[in-house]
């Protein structure tokens, strides 16, 4: 916050899923600038290129980090 007093980060232990659609629906998504993922998440992946919204992969795999 010291550095961009903009940005608003929100932690949710909801899984984004197929089955929680209910709750990350297409309001949700539609609310966000980008997406962090930290693990394997083909789901998330779909919905930021259906939503062309920014996905940020911190290759916690690996060195495998892309955006």
């Amino acid at each position: 916050m010291a550095i961009n007093p903009k940005l608003h980060v929100e932690t949710l232990q909801n899984r984004a899923s197929l089955e929680t659609e209910s709750v990350f629906n297409d309001a949700f998504w539609e609310d966000l600038d980008a997406n962090q993922c930290p693990r394997q998440c083909d789901y998330i992946d779909s919905r930021c290129v259906y939503f062309h919204m920014p996905l940020l992969k911190s290759g916690t795999l690996g060195a495998k980090c892309n955006t």
